[in-house]
């Protein structure tokens, strides 16, 4: 069974993707050829190490520093996506 298989060439953005599942979808998303842009939250970066040198292989993963109680943060990270996305 393929994960989305009727999406075609979408941004996907996942929340909390530093580590355990957040992380595993990111990578199970960058398998996906019909994934475009995948974007990805964190919080902490030492937390994050995997994820971070993950983007420094796969050119469309877009690490995002984003505390979600936080609205400038969330903000800021929206702003990112959209530029980013279009």
């Amino acid at each position: 069974m393929e994960l989305l298989p009727e999406v075609s060439q979408k941004q996907t953005l996942v929340v909390g993707a530093s580590q355990g599942i957040g992380l595993g979808f990111v990578q199970q998303l960058l398998e996906m050829p019909n994934i475009a842009q995948v974007f990805a939250t964190y919080r902490s970066p030492e937390r994050a190490a995997a994820l971070l040198e993950l983007a420094n292989q796969a050119e469309r993963l877009h690490c995002l520093p984003m505390d979600l109680t936080d609205e400038a943060q969330i903000a800021t990270g929206l702003a990112q996506i959209q530029s980013a996305a279009n």
